[in-house]
């Protein structure tokens, strides 16, 4: 007997679920590769690392440390080339730390640090010549 085949799934729920993340945010995320250094005040504690994505409300923070420790509710400072950016740890993962600025970043603003090649030496945006 031949039994009909189910149609195989096209996306997966993590597929879906960033979608729908995507769409729910109020300004889009951009990818990057900043040199930043994260301080955590209430600890006294500077952790180095990098930007990998920057929004006007956000940013995600990867530390150089191999481990990720949870610090989920931990007042923040972001420290970039010519910016500072105080906010709160709302999201960790093994991509890093998802951070909630405290203050909304103007679009000049976040444009600039988008564009300071100096801030990562060797990073390329995809389409940019070597």
């Amino acid at each position: 007997m031949n039994h009909p085949q189910k149609p195989a799934a096209t996306t997966s729920w993590l597929d879906r679920f960033r979608r729908v993340s995507a769409r729910n945010r109020a300004f889009p995320r951009h990818s990057c590769a900043l040199r930043a250094s994260l301080l955590l005040p209430e600890k006294a504690l500077s952790l180095d690392g990098v930007v990998t994505e920057l929004s006007r409300s956000g940013a995600r923070y990867r530390e150089a440390s191999r481990y990720i420790l949870d610090r989920r509710g931990s007042p923040v400072v972001i420290e970039l080339p010519g910016v500072a950016l105080a906010g709160v740890i709302v999201n960790v993962s093994p991509a890093g730390y998802g951070v909630r600025l405290d203050d909304v970043m103007d679009e000049d603003l976040l444009q600039g640090v988008l564009n300071r090649r100096d801030a990562f030496p060797g990073w390329r945006e995809q389409g940019d010549a070597a």
